[in-house]
């Protein structure tokens, strides 16, 4: 099953935030990951997506877009929400109050801007980072500062570098010459270019005043500016006024930015702040020696002298002598490109989207929620079957007892010393059954607690073994180890739970079984009359307003009710469940299961008996509605 993923942003105008969104929609494996893009701004599309884009014309500040982000989550079932740039990632910090959606924030570099929209940002961020399961830093810069000034816990941030498109930056593809030509540039002219916006952090106005320096030494130097900004009026201004306009030429927002790059001798990135400097990369890529400031993310992954040159200071003065030095040293020029092409292998986006889809799965198969699992069920192993009385009645036990011997025919692996897994075998329910039809069976959990009660009530038959679990997948079983692969009562404990069933199909040998049962279906969300007469007749009236006094008076109520506001995922049980109401999607386990190979033997709803259900108005309903489902499928 596909994950789902919804990614807001500011708008597809240029950018590095859109170029990282485009990356990620259009080489990400659909079969994994299905992708939707929801611009705030709907205006001018500059970055074409292949993909599922979602607009609305909208203006700016409409709050009909932040009910947009919500109801896409709900029409869409989004599992993870992705924002980009400041003003999505404060409007989805807000959604995650009332979606079921993960929340991912990419910090492309906003929260170092100044102005007031941007200081409202680093508040919301201080103030609600919590709400997000994993901020991604393009460097270890940018992780650093957002936990130093903001405040988030390390643990929470994943650092991953930006890739470049080498389909898109290929020098084989490019002729210079030509190029040249076209900018009607002399074989003379020693190119010196810039690709970026023209605002101050980006540091072009040190670049123009480096160029003036420069240009009184020779008239050989030609500077190219590429972007557009802020700043581009005062500093065309300022070449004017320092008399080197005709040597400086500004070519505003460019959509052949490799081509153009191809024309460079030297490229400069004189950034005062840098989160990451994937321009770097770029002219890398494009065979282009650089002159970089370091600044931020920089000088991670730029080598002085071997991959670059690095500024001593970033002024003026230094970038004029660096870039006097490079043109007049063929041999430098030589070892920084091939320096640099070396480099640059290593930021692909093939990595890049691969990195991302595990944070992906790291996020749906969330530790904290794992944590808060385990402890739950260490803490109430003991009294857990006095618990759930819904389990631990006759009716449901000869129900179940029933069920997996007809499922053990359908094991077609052999029939001589089979061997059982019992995924979330809790207090032995499963195992109990499996050992009495003479299984050998492998009682697996995330609870130590549950496994020393397994240890003290089964190990003396000989036909048991206890394995701790993960609480996302088997990876410590071996492939085709198992001819049957049970869970019960467990789906909804899981926070990826399709993980978990592709994990049982490998466990299980060619002809052996899947087992899933006591999940709820869609009888129980849709709520027929027949199931909301038999809900109203089952338990008497009385009982239910003495059920609900004794709610409403305990201590537990109250603590319950605060938990569930700050995470709907909570239940009164004291662990995490997979969605609100413990929806499993049957027919989206069905479908994993036959991509597996495996055919669906058998598939039965029952209607599971409560021991507070009176026995006469469930025997009198059972066979008229159902609200559980079981499943068995055999691998081919």
């Amino acid at each position: 099953m596909a994950i789902r993923v919804l990614h807001v942003i500011g708008s597809l105008g240029c950018g590095g935030a859109q170029v990282v969104l485009k990356h990620l929609v259009e080489n990400m494996d659909s079969n994994e990951v299905e992708s939707y893009v929801y611009p705030l701004r709907c205006g001018q599309i500059q970055i074409s997506i292949k993909g599922t884009v979602i607009t609305r014309p909208y203006r700016n500040y409409d709050p009909r877009k932040f009910w947009t982000i919500l109801r896409l989550c709900r029409d869409y079932d989004i599992d993870i929400l992705v924002a980009h740039l400041s003003k999505p990632i404060i409007a989805c910090l807000l959604a995650s109050f009332f979606c079921r959606a993960k929340l991912i924030v990419y910090e492309h570099g906003p929260v170092f801007d100044k102005g007031l929209q941007y200081t409202l940002y680093r508040a919301a961020l201080k103030l609600l980072w919590r709400r997000v399961a994993v901020f991604i830093a393009v460097s270890d810069y940018m992780s650093a500062y957002l936990s130093r000034k903001i405040g988030i816990e390390r643990g929470r941030i994943r650092v991953l570098h930006n890739a470049v498109e080498f389909g898109v930056f290929d020098p084989e593809q490019v002729s210079a010459k030509s190029v040249r030509e076209q900018l009607g540039i002399s074989d003379s002219d020693v190119v010196v270019g810039y690709v970026g916006r023209l605002d101050h952090l980006k540091g072009p106005d040190l670049l123009i005043r480096a160029a003036a320096y420069l240009l009184e030494q020779s008239g050989k130097y030609l500077f190219l500016l590429v972007g557009d900004g802020s700043l581009r009026n005062r500093l065309k201004k300022s070449a004017q006024r320092l008399g080197i306009s005709e040597r400086v030429r500004f070519l505003g927002f460019c959509d052949n930015v490799p081509e153009i790059m191809a024309s460079f001798d030297i490229g400069v990135v004189p950034s005062r702040l840098e989160s990451f400097g994937i321009t770097c990369l770029e002219l890398m890529r494009m065979r282009i020696p650089i002159v970089s400031s370091g600044a931020g993310g920089m000088a991670e992954y730029i080598t002085d002298g071997q991959t670059g040159l690095l500024l001593k200071e970033n002024t003026p003065e230094e970038i004029c002598k660096s870039i006097a030095r490079l043109a007049s040293d063929e041999q430098l020029r030589r070892r920084l490109t091939e320096g640099g092409s070396r480099l640059v292998e290593e930021f692909t986006v093939e990595k890049y989207v691969e990195a991302t889809r595990k944070i992906y799965c790291e996020v749906l198969g969330n530790t904290e929620n794992i944590r808060f699992n385990i402890k739950a069920h260490d803490r109430i192993a003991r009294r857990y079957e006095k618990i759930h009385d819904e389990i631990f009645n006759d009716i449901e036990q000869a129900r179940l007892r029933d069920a997996l011997r007809e499922a053990a025919k359908a094991i077609k692996s052999g029939r001589a010393n089979l061997r059982a897994l019992d995924v979330g075998c809790g207090s032995g329910n499963l195992t109990r059954h499996l050992i009495d039809s003479g299984l050998f069976t492998v009682s697996a959990d995330v609870s130590e607690n549950f496994l020393r009660l397994i240890e003290q009530n089964f190990s003396k038959t000989g036909l048991s073994k206890t394995l701790r679990l993960n609480g996302r997948d088997l990876a410590n079983i071996d492939d085709c180890t198992f001819d049957i692969a049970a869970a019960y009562s467990v789906l909804h404990h899981v926070p990826d739970y399709p993980l978990l069933v592709r994990e049982m199909c490998r466990v299980v040998k060619p002809g052996g079984i899947v087992y899933l049962d006591h999940e709820a279906n869609e009888t129980r969300y849709r709520k027929s009359k027949e199931y909301v007469d038999f809900l109203r007749a089952a338990v008497p009236k009385g009982q239910l307003l003495e059920k609900y006094l004794r709610l409403v008076l305990s201590f537990r109520f109250y603590i319950n009710f605060i938990k569930k506001r700050l995470n709907p995922r909570y239940v009164s049980e004291g662990d995490i469940h997979v969605w609100p109401d413990d929806r499993v999607e049957w027919q989206k386990v069905e479908q994993l299961l036959r991509a597996q190979d495996f055919e669906i033997i058998l598939k039965r709803d029952y209607l599971v008996y409560r021991g507070s259900y009176s026995r006469a108005v469930y025997e009198l309903y059972k066979h008229k509605c159902a609200d559980t489902t079981m499943l068995v499928a055999r691998k081919k």
